[in-house]
């Protein structure tokens, strides 16, 4: 069955474990020279991020893990002045093997970041804060009851006394029938498990990304199955109600990210298993599906982040062996493949994007990606767009 990024790290992440070590950060022809004193110091093994937060272009937050693969420690970096530093940031108590898949940031001061950990034998949600006078500090997610595996896999901060974060959520045991959609609510007097209806016969729910205008706005996407068929998934607040319905033509499809630029509309991405681009759109009160360009014919796209209603841009990736991310812009009422980054550098993988402001001519965006889609073997990276041109700069 299809699977995003998320689920694809979280795959790896309850595999057996893949140690990676010895890799150094060096990036042709982007690399600066260094001083003599830094070139000395021995420098860290670079950060796996999967989760980046631009509430503007001076200033951006990503996360992740200390590998892509059984991660024993989270990682957290920020974009200010031009360039990424590395912030001290403590993994939960009690947890191993632990992974932040995504962060949302309604202001340049606060964050909250979410993910998933091993505590004991069973796989639980994580989350972080983030204040700019405090720093990270760990924060405790409800954990569903039973045994299995559960986390969270996006969140959205509508503002900064208010987050809601989904994933999913296996109460009863291992079964994949057990799986339900979950979602919870982050204030500052804690977290709080939110009620989610589920599709009649449907399993293995998942819910891959989430997109808050306000309280009482909510988009939540992602995936089920029923009668060995996939289908993508889309829960929606609206009002005080959570409602749940079949993501329109996503028979054997997925829905992996989701961004809602306003109250009445919503874009929502994946893939269907004939590899083709899978787009949604809310507007009117109604989900429609839409066709967005690909290179060739298997692709998929990962994520979605909209400035305005009418400026939208969706990164994604195609297979290896000839792996390569692309973009997708959306440019008024028509979506156009936006031109690779530069020719000096080859971008495998883009996992994440979060757009901050558009104009008339341009939209600006940051994504967080890699060399390659495979997490053993992939260095970070960031890209950043101003209308159709990319720069790529490393992370750290």
């Amino acid at each position: 069955m299809l699977k995003s990024r998320k689920s694809t790290i979280r795959r790896s992440f309850l595999a057996v474990a893949i140690v990676v070590t010895g890799i150094a950060l060096t990036i042709a022809g982007l690399a600066g020279s260094l001083p003599a004193s830094a070139a000395a110091t021995p420098r860290p093994a670079p950060a796996a991020l999967g989760g980046i937060s631009c509430p503007s272009a001076a200033f951006c937050m990503a996360v992740g893990g200390t590998s892509a693969t059984m991660s024993t420690g989270v990682s957290a970096e920020d974009w200010v002045a031009g360039a990424w530093h590395r912030l001290p940031i403590g993994k939960p108590a009690g947890v191993s093997s632990v992974f932040l898949n995504a962060v949302s940031c309604p202001s340049a001061t606060e964050c909250v970041a979410v993910g998933e950990g091993w505590e004991g034998d069973n796989a639980v949600p994580v989350a972080e804060t983030w204040t700019r006078s405090g720093g990270w500090k760990a924060s405790k997610p409800v954990v569903p009851g039973g045994d299995g595996v559960s986390g969270l896999y996006a969140i959205s901060c509508p503002s900064t006394s208010l987050c809601f974060a989904a994933g999913a959520a296996d109460q009863f045991g291992p079964v994949p029938a057990d799986q339900l959609p979950l979602a919870e609510q982050w204030t500052p007097r804690g977290w709080a498990r939110l009620k989610l209806p589920a599709l009649r016969g449907s399993e293995e729910n998942t819910l891959n990304g989430i997109s808050c205008t306000s309280a009482t706005q909510c988009a939540a996407v992602g995936d089920y199955s029923a009668s060995l068929t996939q289908y993508g998934l889309i829960e929606q607040l609206k009002g005080g109600a959570w409602s749940a319905s079949k993501a329109p033509k996503s028979v054997n499809g997925m829905l992996s990210g989701v961004s809602c630029p306003a109250t009445a509309l919503c874009v929502a991405v994946g893939q269907l298993l004939n590899g083709h681009s899978l787009v949604e759109r809310w507007s009117g009160g109604t989900w429609t599906a839409a066709a967005a360009p690909a290179p060739g014919t298997t692709s998929w796209l990962d994520g979605v982040s909209c400035a305005s209603a009418t400026h939208c841009v969706a990164i994604g990736g195609t297979p290896v062996p000839s792996e390569s991310a692309f973009v997708d812009t959306l440019n008024g009422t028509t979506w156009t493949k936006t031109a690779q980054t530069g020719k000096s550098f080859k971008v495998g993988a883009l996992f994440a994007v979060s757009c901050f402001s558009t104009s008339a001519k341009a939209v600006s965006c940051a994504a967080i990606g890699g060399t390659t889609s495979i997490d053993a073997t992939s260095l970070p990276l960031s890209a950043f767009l101003t209308g159709r041109t990319w720069r790529v700069v490393p992370t750290v």
